[in-house]
């Protein structure tokens, strides 16, 4: 029915970036497979013997540590998938129905502790970007044709120590902690994964299992403490993602 923000037909007018790179905002491509990045390990590699070998060290072709100039760009990549981000709303609010306006489920500001660095450059998890995003209507006239609340009455999730904490503990899990709080954290998280498939589609890319555990777990834990419930969540898939399959992922 609508076009799409991450895909899908939206609306209005974009809000200004505030300057700051953690103003709100997603990014519109799907997950790939980094087609225009040189891999370290050619991809073929890991068809052979070779790649057998490197499978059992802990390696896979779409790694991001097995890309060339992953390592060193937190900051660089956080302001291009924020301004991507306005960009894309922007010109979707110019032929849109009615503005929107992004809702992060984990706040930017976890990206400027020490563990931005492993979510951007370990993980590929960038908070503009559409698994950690949700769009809002910002007018009455968009929240009665999207059948969504406002975006102004909404709050983000503030940055805490206990979001930070959370964090460690998934940070913990992928380095092979296995104390009792990890475990206990680490079975909560896959039963959120278990009891809402549709929100957790499997990973695309060929990924060594510590590092697909890791994103599942930190996009888990962003749908636990976004502040929204499920139920609206999926709404603003529904309106906002073509292909939340691949989207979710990216």
């Amino acid at each position: 029915m609508f076009n799409q923000v991450f895909g899908k037909r939206s609306s209005g007018r974009a809000p200004e970036p505030s300057g700051n790179v953690h103003g709100h905002g997603p990014r519109n491509d799907a997950p790939s497979a980094h087609p225009t990045m040189d891999r370290i390990f050619s991809a073929e590699i890991f068809h052979g013997e070779v790649g057998a070998t490197l499978r059992r060290a802990g390696y896979a072709s779409d790694d991001p540590g097995n890309m060339v100039g992953r390592r060193g760009s937190t900051k660089a990549q956080l302001e291009e998938d924020y301004v991507k981000l306005h960009q894309m709303v922007a010109s979707a609010n110019r032929t849109g129905a009615a503005p929107i306006a992004p809702f992060h489920l984990l706040p930017p500001q976890l990206w400027e502790t020490r563990y931005g660095p492993f979510l951007i450059e370990g993980l590929d998890m960038s908070p503009y970007r559409p698994w950690n995003t949700v769009f809002f209507p910002v007018s009455r006239k968009g929240g009665l044709l999207y059948d969504l609340p406002l975006r102004d009455g909404l709050r983000e999730t503030p940055m805490s120590p206990e979001i930070e904490a959370l964090v460690a503990m998934i940070v913990d899990i992928h380095r092979g902690i296995d104390d009792g709080p990890a475990r206990a954290f680490s079975l909560m998280l896959s039963h959120v994964r278990q009891n809402f498939p549709d929100l957790f589609p499997p990973e695309q890319r060929d990924l060594s299992p510590p590092i697909a555990r890791a994103r599942a777990d930190l996009r888990a834990l962003a749908i636990v403490k976004a502040g929204i419930d499920l139920a609206t969540i999926r709404k603003c898939h529904a309106a906002f993602l073509a292909n939340p399959e691949s989207q979710l992922l990216s």
